[in-house]
């Protein structure tokens, strides 16, 4: 059911707008449905301008006093605003020249009710001794995703899409200001690892600006086997499958 701005003046139950936000200095777009809760906040004191990872980066880019929001749609239930986000998207073809990057109706990155219930499954699985993933199902790939693998002319074309290409300073930014934020509050893949020796020896005997590609495949291939051997002798000294005299 739709409602009108007179509907939810006076409205306490919480309903669902569907809105444009409006980069104000280069004109592109974004589609997104927020749930308003008139309890907490109403609509028009609301800030609240979206949450895609592009419209986000702009908003950081040109700052929030740039963008506009407007609202298209309210609605009671989360299926209507659904249908509507999908609607609105593909009618501006926002996938293409806005800022949308999924196509709506909770395909997005985020999706609240979704994550509280994964959570809940995953706590309570836990307290039994359960894997949280137990009995599901991989992500099936779509028909089109299928036939652009089988397809070697498809795979080769991704492959070569950024040969020769360089990124910009302006995404060179990006890049490390997204990765600075994200080791602030997760750990790195390597924490840990100890280096193997023989990388150790290469690192500080090798003139790495006149190596090849395949040089450096061997070596990183011989480093990692010493390091295998090492471990598996570990192992074996350590249950006893190896005595020394």
């Amino acid at each position: 059911m739709e409602l009108t701005l007179n509907d939810v003046k006076n409205r306490r139950r919480k309903y669902y707008i569907i809105y444009i936000t409006t980069n104000t200095d280069t004109g592109k777009q974004y589609v997104g449905q927020h749930l308003v809760r008139p309890t907490n906040i109403r609509e028009i004191d609301d800030p609240y301008l979206g949450s895609g990872k592009r419209l986000k980066i702009a908003i950081e880019r040109f700052g929030a006093e740039s963008f506009k929001r407007k609202v298209l749609h309210r609605v009671t239930t989360q299926t209507e605003a659904n249908k509507l986000e999908r609607k609105e998207i593909k009618e501006r073809n926002l996938q293409s020249i806005g800022y949308n990057i999924a196509n709506g109706g909770q395909e997005g990155s985020h999706c609240p009710r979704e994550l509280l219930k994964q959570g809940w499954v995953k706590r309570k699985r836990a307290g039994r001794g359960e894997a949280w993933n137990k009995g599901k199902k991989c992500p099936q790939l779509s028909e089109r995703a299928k036939k652009q693998w089988q397809n070697k002319n498809s795979r080769d074309k991704l492959s070569k899409s950024m040969t020769g290409k360089k990124h910009s300073e302006e995404t060179k930014a990006k890049m490390r200001l997204a990765k600075k934020r994200y080791y602030q509050t997760h750990d790195s893949p390597l924490k840990g690892r100890k280096q193997p020796k023989i990388s150790k020896k290469m690192i500080g005997n090798t003139n790495w600006k006149n190596i090849t590609t395949e040089q450096h495949k061997e070596m990183g291939k011989k480093a990692w086997e010493t390091r295998r051997k090492n471990l598996k002798l570990s192992e074996e000294i350590k249950h006893g499958f190896t005595h020394r005299h």
